[in-house]
């Protein structure tokens, strides 16, 4: 299993990386693997930090063990972490468009992102 993950490839959280293929990818190849009594939930949060290097990487270790109870969870808390990664921390503290900018470089694969004009 661990070796398929290093073929699939490993997310650094640099920039131009897209966190969203990233996870596609990876919930795509944990469909291929089944252990009996073991839910897909649990292979994938067993699985993901092995997908993971540099500061990505000790992020997921800075988690405390049992932390992450649901892969709902970790999505959302890595999605934050790498947010806060490529903007260098305090994402909230950006202005409208500091924050769509760094908005629309992690989700330039989503063709549903509105741009209402707000704060023009």
């Amino acid at each position: 299993m661990l070796q398929i993950i290093q073929n699939v490839g490993q997310f650094r959280g640099l920039q131009g990386e897209d966190p969203h293929a990233h996870l596609t990818n990876f919930v795509e190849m944990c469909g291929n693997f089944s252990l009996p009594s073991v839910t897909p939930e649990n292979i994938r949060l067993y699985l993901f930090p092995y997908t993971l290097r540099d500061e990505t990487k000790r992020w997921a270790y800075s988690l405390k063990p049992n932390e992450m109870t649901s892969w709902e969870q970790l999505v959302e808390r890595a999605t934050q972490a790498i947010v806060d990664a490529s903007t260098a921390g305090g994402f909230m503290d950006k202005t409208y468009t500091e924050a769509k900018a760094i908005l629309n470089r992690i989700s330039w694969n989503m063709d549903d992102w509105i741009d209402d004009g707000y704060g023009r």
